[in-house]
């Protein structure tokens, strides 16, 4: 095996990263800056196609400098995978800082009367995702093709597998913010049982204990699993769920989770 840490010291054996594309989203307020990390050997390896990762909230995905709570550090994580020879995607990091609850919630709540994250998912799927399709070498397909985010970039992420499902392959969803009880965001719990679930998607699901005080953001993780099993899905295959009883709603604990939920869905 290669000694990775010593060879991660070299620049070469990074991946790149691109920051500071600015989109307008047709129906949403704001502008929306893009950061694009593409693996190390990119340019040097032109007969090489990548899988494509779609995440939201990409101020916080990368470095600690601009984000909440300290960064996911995504770009370290995915050039260690890389030095070990491990899949590594192109990632498309959409920021989402300004008008984030509009964008990322599905549809309107009474916390949110002016929801437009229909819009979100839709232009990826139509707009966003060609582009990136046209100017980066790109595997075809919805087995290479993964959305994700924590909280209501998880929730996003979810809605767009179930009303893309012949897009999106994989779905990353770390602390997803499903709702109190079917209300508010809740609808989702629905929309998963009614939509159709593609054999050979991967689904990673997690949540922690202390991510409030009532304990309910878990609970409503494993309610949510409850469907999958009711469904006859195979946990570690079809979907991998991974509570963390000491986990807060914050980027530490994501990112300590990170390597788990890529190794499981990049395999």
């Amino acid at each position: 095996m290669p000694d990775c840490q010593e060879l991660l010291l070299d620049p070469a054996h990074r991946g790149t990263l691109r920051p500071g594309t600015w989109f307008e989203v047709p129906g949403l307020p704001g502008r929306y800056p893009l950061s694009v990390y593409l693996p190390a050997g990119y340019d040097q390896h032109p007969e090489t196609s990548y899988a494509i990762a779609v995440l939201f909230d990409g101020q916080n995905l990368f470095h600690d400098e601009g984000s909440y709570l300290g960064g996911w550090r995504l770009h370290q994580l995915l050039d260690w995978r890389n030095c070990q020879g491990d899949m590594v995607p192109v990632v498309l990091a959409i920021h989402t800082e300004g008008s984030r609850e509009i964008a990322l919630s599905p549809w309107s709540t009474e916390s949110v009367p002016d929801a437009r994250g229909q819009i979100m998912a839709d232009w990826i799927v139509e707009a966003l995702l060609p582009l990136a399709r046209s100017e980066f070498r790109l595997k075809p397909g919805r087995e290479n093709t993964l959305i994700g985010g924590s909280s209501l970039g998880a929730l996003l992420s979810i809605y767009a597998f179930l009303r893309h499902p012949g897009v999106f392959g994989r779905v990353l969803a770390m602390s997803p913010t499903l709702g109190i009880e079917r209300g508010e965001h809740g609808r989702i719990y629905d929309l998963m049982e009614q939509s159709p679930f593609p054999e050979g998607s991967r689904f990673y699901l997690d949540a922690g204990g202390m991510e409030c005080p009532c304990g309910h953001v878990l609970r409503h993780a494993d309610e949510f699993v409850d469907i999958f099993r009711a469904r006859g899905l195979q946990d570690g295959v079809d979907y991998l769920f991974r509570p963390d009883p000491q986990g807060k709603h914050e980027e530490e604990a994501w990112r300590f989770r990170l390597p788990g939920a890529m190794q499981y869905l990049l395999a």
